[in-house]
C-alpha cells in the first residue's frame, strides 16, 4: 500500500512539473513572438505621415523667416495623443480655400529646442496665429475647428 501511494505521489509530481513546463514554454513563445514596440523614429515617421499635405513640417532653422504675412504654427509632439487627434481637424481646416498656411514644428526634435523655449511652448498641441511676425492668437490643447482663424 505504501509503495502504491509513493508511486501515486511521484506520478502526480511529474504531471505537475510537466504542466508547468508546457505553460512556461507557451508563455515564452508568445512573449518572443509579440511585435516589437515602436521606436521613437517609427512614431515620428507615422505622425509626420499623418499630417495633411497642405501642412509644411519645418525645423527651427528653416523657420527663421516666415514665408507668409498671416499663418499658423502647429507645435506638436510625436507621443501626444491630443496632437494626433487634432490632425484630422487641421486637415479639414487646411482644405478650406480661406485657410491660413500651417507650419508644423515637432517639439521633440533637438534642433527645435531653442525655438520651443523662445516661443514659450509649455504643452502640446499649441497652435499660434502669426501676422506680420507678431503673435496675435494662441491656444494650447484640444481645439475646436471653428476656433482656427481664416483669411478674410
Amino acid at each position: 500500500m505504501k509503495k502504491r501511494k509513493r508511486v501515486g505521489f511521484i506520478t502526480f509530481g511529474i504531471a505537475i512539473v510537466s504542466i508547468c513546463s508546457i505553460i512556461s514554454i507557451a508563455l515564452i513563445k508568445n512573449y518572443t513572438l509579440a511585435p516589437e514596440e515602436e521606436t521613437k523614429q517609427d512614431v515620428k515617421t507615422n505622425f509626420i505621415a499623418s499630417l495633411p499635405q497642405q501642412m509644411k513640417e519645418v525645423s527651427s532653422e528653416a523657420f527663421v523667416s516666415p514665408r507668409e504675412d498671416d499663418y499658423l504654427i502647429f507645435y506638436y509632439s510625436n507621443d501626444c495623443i491630443i496632437s494626433e487627434n487634432l490632425v484630422p481637424s487641421i486637415e479639414e481646416y487646411s482644405s478650406k480655400s480661406n485657410a491660413l498656411p500651417i507650419y508644423a514644428i515637432n517639439v521633440m526634435d533637438e534642433e527645435n529646442e531653442k525655438l520651443v523655449e523662445q516661443e514659450h511652448i509649455i504643452g502640446t498641441p499649441t497652435v499660434i496665429h502669426m501676422r506680420n511676425g507678431e503673435e496675435v492668437w494662441r491656444t494650447i490643447g484640444k481645439l475646436d475647428l471653428n476656433q482656427l482663424p481664416t483669411i478674410l
